[in-house]
């Protein structure tokens, strides 16, 4: 009966269910484990995401006979550099944008309620746009989270902050040794299938990672070309917050599908605002 394949099933779900049970009642023994797991899940995604950005270079620098430790501390001087450059170069620019936007966003909130009421006034808008109360009523109750969301942030403070900088400290790390052994990953995960699916299993691990490879690298390049299409474009219509649209643009393309239409919103909001504030628009 034990060599019954039915019965070796029926038991193995058993000790699992058994398992289960009994680590829901010391359930307090896994707490710092699991708080751990969720500390490390954004630097590792992170650390990810930067591997499979850095790794061609990395792989480029070891065919030009450096070794793969050097080359990825020369990459993070680069980087150095490039933040250095940043903070000099763009941040001022971006800073004094940002504080401006914040200031004039209950002016561009007034612009947009007036556009919408001009749209409500057009027969076929305003069957799909909601009336002026339920429209008042919607925006008081997005207020309402958004303060609600900014105390419990500034009650949490200290936390962000200490997360914040646990996370920058950490992915360096991960990401070096990701650039520096990764390449011994998918043998050691093939360890754990059997014999007779390592070749799929290989064939599998290969597929995956070309796919994120090319995936990232080419996302990246091409939110890089289209903002600075984006940026040249803004200035030349004289867009006000320019830099800052362009980087808002850069992140929020990074997600699929809806990432791009998200985008356009507040470039659209803007510019219709700055319109209608302009002598031409007035006339």
């Amino acid at each position: 009966m034990m060599q019954s394949k039915y019965f070796r099933t029926c038991l193995g779900i058993i000790a699992l269910l058994l398992i289960i049970y009994l680590g829901s009642k010391v359930s307090f023994l896994f707490n710092p484990i699991v708080s751990m797991v969720k500390m490390l899940i954004v630097p590792v995604a992170m650390a990810g995401f930067f591997y499979y950005l850095l790794r061609p270079i990395v792989d480029y620098l070891e065919r030009q006979k450096i070794k793969r430790a050097i080359g990825v501390l020369m990459i993070y001087f680069v980087f150095a550099g490039l933040i250095v450059i940043f903070g000099i170069v763009v941040w001022p620019t971006l800073k004094e944008q940002i504080e401006n936007f914040i200031k004039n966003a209950p002016f561009l909130v007034e612009d947009l309620q007036e556009q919408i009421n001009q749209l409500q006034q057009n027969p076929y808008w305003s069957r799909l746009i909601p009336t002026e109360t339920e429209l008042s009523s919607s925006l008081a109750d997005y207020v309402n989270q958004i303060i609600s969301w900014v105390t419990n942030s500034i009650n949490n403070l200290i936390a962000v902050v200490s997360n914040v900088v646990i996370i920058i400290a950490t992915i360096p790390i991960i990401l070096y040794y990701m650039l520096k052994e990764g390449s011994k990953l998918p043998p050691r995960l093939l360890t754990f299938l059997p014999r007779q699916y390592k070749k799929d299993g290989k064939e599998a691990l290969n597929d995956i990672d070309k796919a994120l490879s090319n995936f990232i690298v080419g996302k990246v390049i091409l939110n890089l070309l289209l903002c600075v299409l984006m940026y040249i474009g803004f200035l030349i219509i004289g867009l006000p917050y320019s830099l800052l649209l362009t980087v808002i643009s850069f992140f929020l393309n990074f997600i699929p599908y809806i990432g791009a239409i998200v985008a356009t919103i507040p470039v659209v909001i803007v510019a219709s605002s700055s319109l209608r504030r302009s002598p031409s628009g007035r006339s």
